[in-house]
């Protein structure tokens, strides 16, 4: 999906009228091979809207980000 017609359709979906407020990017393929969707994230969280993410991403910590624990 280009952010043009991402654009499109979260406006006609979150126009006011409707009380959700939520997005939610799973279920048909991995999100981040999107080349634009830190736009989207930023469309969305722009419009003040709530994002979920489900991805099989992974996410490996180099020297510099590495902490202890919690």
């Amino acid at each position: 999906m280009t952010i043009d017609s991402f654009k499109v359709i979260v406006s006609k979906l979150f126009n006011g009228e409707n009380k959700q407020k939520n997005v939610i990017f799973c279920g048909y393929g991995e999100p981040f091979l999107n080349s634009e969707i830190y736009d989207m994230i930023d469309f969305i969280c722009d419009k003040g809207i709530e994002l979920t993410i489900q991805t099989n991403g992974k996410w490996q910590l180099n020297e510099t980000m590495n902490r202890e624990p919690v």
